[in-house]
């Protein structure tokens, strides 16, 4: 459907059939899918009408002489669905412009030439274009019974007069489609035969071959014969007129059946092409999903294989490194084992010679002192002693390793954690933390230790 609500259409329509001097107008879409509205009228016929016409769809109603035509302008480069929705809306157009004629659909100016116009409205060569003419075919009738009761009233009974020989008279008539036009008689005069009428077998004439033989001017004619014969001739040009009528209702049904046809097939057509258009977009969307799909899958697949990737390259990584970590681990205990072969040769030779084995300095902290401090330290034999500095000769504190009952390092859960710190606690509850400024300092310290006391 379509909307046909702007007001000037309906009052520019009412002023081209009431014989107003606007006779055309023409409507648009205005850049719109289904509202029409009012382009532009005026008042010089089908030359303006044409020049108005642009390379668009619009629909147009004119008036040539008293007829009405229908116009749907459809350019070639229209598509297919607008030309199906047009034909559509031109019926909705047609149900508003009730009165008119004819309906013409047109693609170029060609199709709307003045000839073209003129034969789908059947306005012949014969026809006067400017003549004024009744408005309609009740208005025809009502004048025609109005003079056929006239000349009734004026027409004496044939009973009391003669009847007269009609004279041979000529009329001239313009015939039109659902129009009727006074007649223009012209009586002539028959000529006159001078010699006596004879009758056989009559011994007197009668009335009416005394009339027939009396000459009679067209003048002198009665003027009932005048309104009969004018009445006959419009009864006849009525019956014509209903005849054309009926003649123009059936080609108009006709090609109204026709283009519900078309329009039928153009909306099938339309129908198939919406159909396609639809599986077509169906087929892309799938084909899109599909292919949306399978990019997904093979990011996956590739995410997947990075990862894993990733994953052995670690695990690759974590191997090395734990066989590093294994090889520098049997490294220092191989080390270790080295330096405490040695030490304990060491010990064993300054045993025999009562030398120090090792020496250096350490912080020391005794039990139930908060304080470390910080000492020189000498192994010798059997004994550990701490001195203030290394130049002092008097120990401050001599530890019997042979009464050492435990050697251990520290532990923080339970001791005042330090880094390359180690516990030695005494047989008599006493107890020392000593931890040397390096690791490998306080593990060769701890060796030392350890190897003497194992060795009591």
């Amino acid at each position: 459907m379509c909307d046909l609500s702007d007001p000037r259409i309906t009052q520019t329509y009412q002023a081209i059939i009431e014989g107003e001097p606007t006779d055309w107008l023409l409507l648009g879409y205005n850049d719109t899918r289904d509202v029409i509205s009012l382009y532009s009228s005026g008042t010089s016929g089908l030359n303006e009408f044409r020049n108005q016409l642009k390379d668009e769809i619009l629909f147009g109603f004119v008036r040539v002489e008293d007829r009405f035509i229908l116009i749907s302008y459809v350019p070639d480069q229209v598509s297919g669905v607008r030309r199906a929705r047009t034909l559509v809306h031109s019926r909705s157009v047609a149900s508003l412009f009730q009165v008119h004629h004819a309906q013409l659909t047109a693609s170029s100016l060609n199709d709307l030439s003045d000839a073209n116009i003129r034969t789908r409205l059947k306005l012949g060569e014969n026809q006067v274009p400017n003549r004024s003419r009744p408005n309609s075919l009740s208005e025809r009738k009502r004048s025609s019974l109005q003079a056929r009761r006239k000349s009734q009233q004026q027409q004496p009974p044939p009973s009391d007069r003669p009847s007269l020989p009609s004279s041979p008279t000529t009329s001239s008539y313009t015939t039109e489609p659902d129009t009727f036009e006074e007649a223009q008689e012209d009586f002539s005069t028959p000529p006159l035969d001078t010699t006596p009428s004879v009758t056989p077998n009559l011994s007197t004439p009668t009335p009416a071959s005394l009339s027939s033989a009396t000459p009679t001017s067209t003048s002198t004619l009665d003027a009932n014969d005048y309104h009969q014969s004018d009445d006959h001739h419009s009864d006849d040009q009525q019956d014509s007129n209903e005849q054309q009528h009926l003649d123009e209702q059936r080609r108009l049904d006709e090609q109204h059946r026709l283009e519900q046809e078309q329009q039928q097939r153009l909306a099938e057509q339309q129908r198939i092409a919406e159909e396609q258009q639809q599986r077509r977009a169906e087929e892309q969307r799938a084909a899109d999903q599909r292919a949306a799909e399978q990019r997904a899958a093979e990011q996956q697949r590739l995410a997947q294989e990075e990862e894993a990737k990733i994953q052995r390259q670690k695990e690759e990584a974590e191997r090395l490194a734990k066989e590093k970590e294994e090889e520098r681990r049997l490294q220092i205990e191989k080390d270790r084992q080295e330096k405490q072969r040695i030490l304990q040769k060491q010990l064993q030779q300054a045993e025999k010679t009562k030398d120090v084995i090792i020496q250096g300095f350490s912080n020391v902290q005794t039990n139930g002192s908060p304080f470390w401090r910080r000492r020189f330290f000498a192994v010798r034999g059997k004994n550990l002693a701490f001195y203030r500095d290394h130049d002092a000769a008097t120990p401050v504190t001599i530890i019997d390793l042979k009464s050492i009952s435990n050697l251990r390092w520290t532990d923080m859960e339970i001791d005042t954690f330090v880094p390359n710190a180690f516990m030695i606690e005494m047989s008599d509850g006493a107890g020392y933390q000593i931890f040397a400024d390096h690791q490998q300092d306080a593990q060769t310290i701890f060796t030392a230790l350890q190897t003497i006391i194992q060795s009591k």
